[in-house]
């Protein structure tokens, strides 16, 4: 985040080393306590896996020498206050409340969401769609491909599992066993190599016989 967006001037110890601006999700290097964005870390090639890495300030290893933010800092970090970067908005907040004014404020972008027509933020897109009630979910229960709202969703897998439903599922699978094995017998002949191939006959003959 650009420190022109904040009220007062920035103490450069909240500046990140890597993009140069006001530390997002902050993390602290152990040995010179520097601070640094934890998304310009995953970029920069910082993990537990790799090595080789070094502080562009202490030139002291990186790798696994990466903390939490000293509580105490985090309060004065917390405390920084901001503009709101959209134009035509004049309100201020603390920098920790920045994406609840950004959902909230009227000046920025927005979208409409296909599924509830609700107009959102287009950053928060996917965090919405978690949560929409009309965002459509596809049933993966036997034999089921609707797709039902997420508000129904609950009754619709209540319904899969009332005894009716069980039994007639229960049916239906023993339906498709028995359309299997005569299937196999159908094209199969003596000097089939399936070691299970006698069994399946007979079982074949037996399901014939119940469902004949």
């Amino acid at each position: 985040m650009e420190p022109e967006l904040f009220v007062d001037p920035v103490p450069n110890h909240f500046l990140c080393s890597i993009c140069l601006g006001v530390v997002k999700n902050p993390v602290e290097h152990i040995d010179c306590d520097n601070l640094f964005c934890k998304g310009c870390c995953v970029s920069y090639g910082i993990n537990k896996n790799t090595v080789k890495k070094n502080c562009p300030l202490c030139v002291q290893p990186m790798n696994k020498r990466m903390k939490k933010m000293n509580r105490y800092v985090r309060e004065d970090y917390e405390k920084l206050v901001m503009r709101c970067p959209y134009a035509g908005c004049t309100e201020t907040f603390s920098w920790n409340k920045q994406e609840q004014h950004e959902r909230e404020c009227s000046k920025g972008p927005r979208e409409e969401c296909q599924h509830c027509r609700e107009m959102i933020h287009p950053k928060f897109s996917v965090e919405h769609h978690k949560q929409c009630d009309s965002f459509p979910l596809k049933c993966t229960h036997y034999r089921c491909n609707a797709t039902v709202a997420r508000r129904g969703w609950e009754e619709h897998v209540a319904g899969h599992n009332t005894p009716e439903a069980l039994e007639r599922d229960a049916n239906m699978r023993k339906i498709e066993q028995h359309l299997h094995l005569l299937s196999h017998a159908a094209w199969c002949n003596e000097a089939c190599s399936s070691a299970n191939c006698r069994k399946m006959k007979v079982r074949s003959f037996f399901y014939f016989r119940k469902w004949k």
